[in-house]
């Protein structure tokens, strides 16, 4: 029993004006309904909200209706609130586990009566039972409020030690924290979101103002840039607005949690999809992806429908039981896809370095070697979190630090994410040098003396190269001179890739 409620424990639970679906209870066996972090007035990080609770209190309330397949007589049922590590002075150790119902045993040693859950007492163990009896009828209620009087873990369980045939339990419940109703396991997401919007914003504000100082010098990757954390910003205002709407109102807007979800697959999916293409060398050493950019784009499709899928069971899961199964069903295919990228991202990214190596890019091998240590270093912190989250698990450390469970939870992978896009927009921002790490279409394999780089045999097809001849003269007149016109690819004009070369011909 304590093995299952310490593993419900870990799931955070978001709505909390809750109704509960008719639960089946099994004679003796007490079940968990409901896991919430509260906070008492005087250590919640806010003290009040003027909205729904101008005092500041810290309260749950409860209404649950009990209902038998046949008449009862006394029996009775008990709920209990409690605090998570209470759990251990309720029931008593027997041979095969633990016995939760009084017997008479407990009667005698004063601990409890007859149908009551066995509670030993302890001078910091919080409990408060509320108890209903059938009295000759089908149908029971039972209603009251718990004052928190310590900050923790707050724990509702429902037991029936006497009721005979199939009893079910349903009902509403409400927790309110000091500041409103969002628990204290995802209280950190409403400042954290608040906090990503407001930054994703600054930067998008001043990317906005060297796109329009150097607007000549954009090229496509930049726009893509500007795309991505445009999407990012909305993103982050929308799960914001939503954790406040929860605060204040108690329940989720399902638009808002669509549409959430929806940005948040879709930044998912084109961030793997940019950092690839980057990966590649897409507008910096070839003007187009060529055949590699329908299999890019096919796998950032088969991603985006996983991880929207998995996502919409995730959010659900915060407030209504979803079988783990079904999780792992789609956390599965998601995690190959994120695999797949991982491969494909870094094997590219050797290869491209290794070119550009080949043939002597220094400025733009530099470039792409920073690109490199940011991902190696991200993926890096990566695996060191995921093994600090297996620690976390292992030490059941959820029922004293729940308030880092946001992290856990999907905070950090939102930092590590926008930390590579803020890396990539700082690599590669409008600037008057801008051109010196777009594609060029001319150039000398032998060094960087041109900005634009070198000319790959299989960049330009010769269709796009018009050589024009100009006047030729003797040799006592002016050096013959020839255009070389390129259209570019990227779609920034062909007038900024006009070259005039001049030299001898003997």
């Amino acid at each position: 029993m304590r093995s299952l409620l310490l593993c419900l424990l870990a799931w955070a639970c978001t709505a909390e004006k809750y109704d509960f679906e008719p639960t089946v209870l099994e004679l003796g066996t007490p079940k968990l309904l409901r896991t919430v972090a509260m906070y008492t007035h005087a250590d919640a990080p806010e003290k009040s909200n003027k909205a729904n609770n101008p005092k500041g209190e810290s309260y749950i309330k409860i209404k649950l209706d009990f209902t038998s397949t046949q008449e009862m007589k006394s029996e009775k049922v008990v709920t209990a609130v409690m605090q998570a590590h209470t759990l251990d002075f309720i029931g008593t150790s027997v041979a095969g586990g633990k016995r939760y119902c009084c017997s008479q045993e407990e009667v005698t040693q004063g601990l409890c009566k007859i149908g009551d859950l066995i509670i030993h007492p302890q001078a910091d163990v919080d409990v408060q039972t509320f108890t209903a009896n059938f009295e000759g009828s089908k149908t029971t209620t039972v209603s009251g409020t718990f004052n928190v009087k310590h900050t923790g873990q707050h724990l509702l369980v429902v037991a029936s030690c006497e009721a005979e045939g199939k009893l079910t339990v349903s009902g509403t419940g409400v927790w309110m924290n000091p500041y409103g109703y969002l628990s204290g396991q995802v209280y950190g997401f409403m400042a954290f979101y608040g906090n990503m919007a407001l930054l994703y914003l600054a930067v998008g504000l001043v990317w906005f103002i060297l796109n329009c100082m150097y607007f000549k010098e954009v090229f496509a990757l930049q726009n893509c840039v500007a795309a991505a954390l445009g999407i990012c910003m909305v993103e982050m205002a929308t799960w914001y607005f939503d954790y406040e709407h929860l605060n204040k109102i108690g329940t989720r807007n399902s638009g808002a949690i669509f549409f959430g979800i929806f940005t948040s697959s879709v930044r998912k999916a084109i961030s793997r999809m940019l950092i690839l293409a980057v990966s590649f060398g897409w507008g910096v050493v070839k003007p187009s992806l060529g055949p590699a950019q329908c299999k890019i784009t096919a796998l950032g499709g088969v991603y985006f429908i996983f991880e929207f899928a998995l996502e919409m069971v995730v959010r659900w899961s915060h407030h209504r039981e979803v079988n783990s199964s079904v999780r792992m069903f789609l956390a599965l295919p998601v995690s190959i896809c994120n695999a797949i990228f991982y491969w494909w991202i870094f094997v590219t990214l050797y290869r491209l370095i290794a070119k550009l190596e080949a043939r002597n890019q220094a400025i733009k091998l530099q470039l792409y070697k920073r690109f490199t240590n940011v991902l190696i270093a991200s993926l890096l912190a990566s695996v060191g979190f995921a093994i600090y989250q297996m620690y976390f698990l292992a030490k059941k450390k959820m029922l004293t630090e729940w308030n880092k469970m946001w992290i856990l939870d999907g905070g950090f992978e939102e930092m590590a994410y926008s930390a590579i896009l803020f890396v990539i927009a700082f690599l590669w921002r409008p600037s008057n040098n801008s051109r010196r790490y777009a594609y060029a279409q001319v150039g000398d394999n032998r060094g960087e003396e041109d900005d634009f780089g070198d000319l790959e045999d299989n960049d330009i097809p010769l269709s796009n190269i018009n050589h024009r001849m100009a006047t030729f003269q003797d040799d006592e007149g002016p050096e013959p001179k020839f255009t070389v016109d390129v259209d570019s690819d990227d779609g920034s004009g062909s007038d900024d890739l006009v070259r005039d070369v001049t030299g001898k011909i003997d």
